[in-house]
C-alpha cells in the first residue's frame, strides 16, 4: 500500500487505447516497439519492463523507444515529460500522434479540460490521419463546466464494508439540517480499478467521506475517487493539502453539485 501511495494520482492508459497500424517508421532509427506493445497489451507488462532498459542503452535516442518507457512508466508526470518531449523535439517520428494522445487523454481525465482541447486540435491539425482522433472526445467541456459527467456515473460500493459506512453516516444525518456542500476533492484518477478502489480504502479508513465515480475517456475507463465535502473554498483547500502531503497526490477542488 506503502508503494501505491507514493505514485502520482494517475495511472493512465497501460492497458488499453493501444492501436497497431502497419509498421512505417518516419526516422530511419526508429526501432519497430510493436512486440512489446503487443506485449503490454495482453498482460505481459513485466517482461517488457525487464527488456526496456537494455532498449534504453542500444537506442538512447529512439523516440519509438522513448514512446515505450513513457507507456511503461508508472508515474503519471514522468510519462507526460516523455510524451511531451517526443511531440515537441520529434514531432514527426511514429508514435508522435500517439504521444499527443496520451497527453490529451491525461488532462481530460483530471478534469482540465483547456490543455485537453490544445492537445485535440493539435492532433486535428498535425496528425489529420491519425487513428487516435476517432478515440478521442470530440464534445470537450470548458474548464469551468464542473465535470457533469462524474455526477452522473457513481459508482456501486466498492465492498461491504464501505456500503455499511454509507448506511450508518445516512442514519446519523437522517434527522440533521441539509448542509448547503459548494467543494469536493478529486483526490485521483485511475485506469485500473484496484488502485482507486486501495485509495478509497485508505480515505474511508482515515474516517474520510470518499467515494469512486467511473468516467470514460477515448474509450478508456477511469475510476476516480472523490473525497470530501466542504462549505468554503477555504475548507477545501486546507483539506487538499493535508490529503496531498499525506497521501502524496496532486488532487484538485471541484464544484460539489451541478
Amino acid at each position: 500500500m506503502k508503494t501505491l501511495l507514493t505514485k502520482t494520482f494517475l495511472l493512465f492508459l497501460l492497458y488499453s487505447t493501444i492501436v497497431f497500424p502497419q509498421w512505417e517508421p518516419r526516422y530511419s532509427t526508429e526501432l519497430d516497439i510493436t512486440p512489446y506493445l503487443q506485449k503490454i497489451a495482453s498482460g505481459q507488462k513485466t517482461d517488457v519492463l525487464v527488456q526496456i532498459q537494455d532498449l534504453k542503452k542500444r537506442h538512447p535516442n529512439d523516440p519509438s523507444v522513448k514512446y515505450l518507457a513513457g507507456i511503461l512508466e508508472d508515474d503519471s508526470r514522468k510519462a507526460l515529460a516523455i510524451f511531451r518531449g517526443i511531440v515537441e523535439y520529434t514531432p514527426k517520428s511514429y508514435y508522435a500522434d500517439a504521444a499527443a494522445y496520451r497527453i490529451y487523454s491525461y488532462y481530460y481525465s483530471i478534469g482540465f479540460y483547456d490543455k485537453a482541447r490544445s492537445y485535440y486540435n493539435k492532433l486535428r491539425k498535425d496528425y489529420p490521419n491519425s487513428p487516435y482522433l476517432k478515440l478521442a472526445q470530440k464534445n470537450i467541456p470548458k474548464d469551468n463546466d464542473l465535470l457533469t459527467e462524474l455526477e452522473n456515473k457513481k459508482s456501486k460500493p466498492v465492498n461491504q464494508t464501505s456500503n455499511n459506512r454509507s448506511t450508518a453516516i445516512e442514519r446519523k444525518t437522517a434527522n440533521e439540517p441539509k448542509i448547503d456542500y459548494k467543494y469536493k476533492i478529486q483526490a485521483g484518477a485511475f485506469s485500473k480499478k484496484d488502485n482507486a478502489v486501495a485509495l478509497n480504502k485508505d480515505f474511508l479508513d482515515a474516517g474520510y467521506d470518499s467515494e469512486i465515480i467511473s468516467k470514460t475517456v477515448g474509450g478508456t475507463i477511469f475510476h476516480v475517487v472523490i473525497v470530501g465535502k466542504f462549505k468554503t473554498d477555504d475548507e477545501a483547500q486546507s483539506f487538499l493539502e493535508l490529503i496531498n502531503s499525506k497521501f502524496n497526490l496532486d488532487g484538485r477542488i471541484i464544484p460539489f453539485d451541478q
